[in-house]
């Protein structure tokens, strides 16, 4: 485990191009000696995915995924548990790349081996996600309204208060797209009480959730109402390491139409 523990200590030190490099190395040396499904596999491939979408390498991602996926196949393991948590990988991956039709066609098949396998609870839930998410990529918002509420619907609330928290502000969300805004204000409302209790107020998930409301409350003309949550997203996103910069800049854009909006022009 030596060169994927040591691409963590070299995360937590900031220097991301050399964890990078020890990820790479761990992956190659556990893709001969371990299988895709066990833990050291799953840990440096995760991470080393995580680093290429944060760098928006999607071809090294995508190559990455694709590889694992085929190395199922060739175990036999190409239609279980291990293969559906590829492909919604995969199909974040072609989301993030501007793939949403592919996206969707990962997505299915990774929702389709989960509902196989009678598969209950976060495992589907990802699938779930993934998929309404690509078709909100694609304006199937209904569908996606579905897939977001039977994601809700499929999981405990004492145990998955997160989980939960985070699909519905990804409902929030696609309300907000569809011009539904006080039930897009519920849902985010909700998703806010639900992440600050589970993970910390000062979580970036919680941050994300509360630039959300407040961009909600922006497109809704209510520029006053969204300020403070805008604030509190951006004081959140400054204090994470890596910086999103993309998140920090549209929460900044959307900062200043609320000045704009309320005539303060300094």
């Amino acid at each position: 485990h030596s060169h994927n523990n040591l691409g963590f200590v070299l995360r937590g030190a900031r220097r991301f191009q050399e964890a990078e490099e020890q990820w790479e190395r761990a992956v190659a040396i556990y893709a001969i000696s371990a299988s895709p499904d066990d833990e050291p596999y799953r840990q440096a491939a995760d991470s080393l995915l995580n680093r290429y979408m944060e760098q928006s390498q999607f071809d090294k991602a995508r190559a990455l995924v694709v590889s694992t996926i085929e190395r199922l196949r060739a175990l036999g393991k190409g239609q279980g548990g291990a293969a559906a948590r590829w492909y919604v990988r995969l199909s974040n991956v072609e989301l993030m790349a501007g793939r949403a039709t592919l996206a969707r066609e990962h997505a299915a098949h990774a929702l389709q081996l989960r509902d196989a396998a009678a598969t209950r609870g976060p495992e589907l839930v990802e699938a779930l996600n993934s998929l309404a998410r690509a078709d909100r990529a694609l304006a199937n918002y209904l569908a996606a309204e579905g897939h977001y509420k039977r994601g809700i619907a499929a999981l405990d609330l004492a145990t998955n208060r997160a989980n939960i928290g985070i699909l519905n502000d990804n409902l929030a969300v696609l309300y907000g797209i569809m011009g539904r805004y006080d039930e897009a204000e519920v849902r985010h409302k909700r998703a806010l009480e639900l992440l600050e209790a589970e993970l910390g107020r000062q979580h970036k998930v919680v941050g994300e959730t509360a630039a959300n409301l407040g961009a909600l409350l922006y497109q809704a003309g209510r520029a006053t109402d969204a300020e403070p949550f805008l604030m509190r997203g951006i004081e959140i996103a400054e204090a994470q390491s890596p910086l999103d910069k993309v998140a920090i800049a549209i929460i900044n854009d959307n900062l200043s139409g609320v000045y704009r909006a309320t005539a303060r022009h300094d």
